[in-house]
């Protein structure tokens, strides 16, 4: 059973801490680039400049979806499975059939949630981290505030009776370490909503999920039929060579 403690002596907590720092700057930009070049696009569509502008921005976001995708399995091990290529991928198409098939693909428009989703759960991440970061340094550099001459350490949340007790100050890294496991268990509990999210909105699909399953199942009774005649066939033909001999 994991203690209290044990999110603090695992890697994986602290792929997850740098993964919400970055959830910030990365947020803002695709929030901002999404923003700036669907306005343009629209704006300039009537001289269908604006067309090139959107379809150009529709191939970035995904290929960007697909970049948090990988980011997501490299640095929370979320596990995504890649979405369902599209139809005008396996043939030779047009170029006019490539963008019908891309708008009419649920992956372009579930990316794109996920891009704009980025920035608020970016804040939120980087919040907690920062926050979590800064609370525990602090703690945990107190003592060396004694060990500088003139030096004084105050506590305002303490009454003044209690005020000049300065070796206060050496029990302040124990509560910096319960900050720091409170907030490596926040940090574990917001990365799992970014890996439910980015399942439903940068995965196959739920449609695409049912049918990746539905094909495991027939695979797997498959592989056990198999398994069940080539015992049947090996038992009878033992049971024949006993017999004839």
């Amino acid at each position: 059973m994991d203690g209290f403690f044990t999110p603090l002596i695992r890697a994986a907590t602290y792929r997850r801490l740098l993964y919400l720092l970055l959830g910030l700057p990365l947020g803002i930009f695709y929030f901002v680039f999404l923003v700036t070049a669907v306005s343009v696009g629209v704006g300039l569509a009537i001289i269908w400049v604006g067309v090139l502008i959107l379809v150009g921005t529709v191939i970035a976001w995904r290929a960007m979806g697909h970049f948090e995708r990988r980011l997501a399995n490299g640095m929370l091990q979320a596990g995504i499975d890649p979405p369902a290529p599209l139809p005008g991928d396996r043939r030779r198409a047009t170029l006019w059939e490539r963008i019908k098939a891309m708008l009419a693909d649920s992956y372009t428009y579930r990316s794109f949630f996920w891009l704009l989703l980025r920035f608020p759960l970016g804040i939120a991440g980087f919040t907690i981290g920062v926050t979590g970061l800064a609370v525990t340094v602090g703690f945990l550099a107190a003592p060396l505030a004694l060990a500088i001459p003139g030096t004084e350490v105050q506590f305002d949340a303490l009454p003044e009776a209690l005020e000049s007790l300065e070796w206060l100050a050496l029990l302040l890294p124990l509560l910096g370490l319960v900050v720091a496991a409170l907030t490596a268990h926040v940090i574990n509990a917001f990365a799992q909503v970014y890996v439910m999210v980015g399942r439903s909105l940068l995965g196959p699909g739920a449609r695409r999920e049912v049918q990746v399953e539905r094909r495991r199942a027939q695979a797997a009774e498959e592989r056990t039929r198999l398994a069940h005649e080539l015992h049947d066939s090996v038992g009878h033909t033992l049971t024949r060579i006993v017999v004839q001999s």
